[in-house]
């Protein structure tokens, strides 16, 4: 083995050759992922945004390349995409609900998923409502998950998943 070859194998004990694989790997099972879910996320606000104005339309559905900072669907794509929530078959009643929650003034800047089957869904803010804390009885959408109607839901920012389970 020449003098090249040994430092080649060097650098390649000292970069760990495996994790990076396995980095690399990790970048194409989350790129897989987003694809997928920017397909059914356009899938499902094609079928529903018919039913709105056009004002509310181009709220959903803004002009151009990037999206806005300000989005109202910003939260539930990012939890879609961060494999915090799921976007199960969703009926056409069932969407225009929900994208008609996100679209209210008081939107809270957290949102829900449902424990059972992982669809995200917007909250009021409570203080908006109700006024300073504590806000325990306020108002809001839904009172279970608009598509199972389960009871159990968390905090969309505390369900932090593995990537094995959003890929898997």
């Amino acid at each position: 083995m020449d003098a090249r070859s040994r430092r080649l194998v060097r650098i390649e004990n000292r970069i760990n050759v495996k994790a990076l694989r396995a980095h690399e790997e990790g970048t194409r099972r989350r790129s897989v992922h987003l694809d997928r879910v920017l397909r059914r996320f356009a899938a499902a606000l094609e079928r529903a945004t018919p039913l709105f104005s056009e004002a509310d339309r181009l709220r959903l559905n803004p002009p151009g390349e990037d999206l806005p900072k300000d989005w109202v669907l910003r939260p539930w794509f990012e939890s879609l995409a961060r494999g915090r929530s799921k976007l199960p078959n969703l009926n056409v009643q069932t969407t225009r609900a929900l994208l008609e929650a996100w679209l209210h003034p008081k939107v809270y800047c957290y949102s829900m998923v449902c424990l059972d089957c992982g669809l995200c869904r917007p909250e009021l803010d409570p203080v908006a409502l109700v006024g300073p804390p504590p806000c325990y009885d306020a108002p809001n959408f839904f009172a279970c998950c608009p598509h199972c109607q389960s009871t159990r839901h968390n905090w969309t920012h505390l369900n932090e998943p593995t990537w094995e389970e959003v890929s898997g």
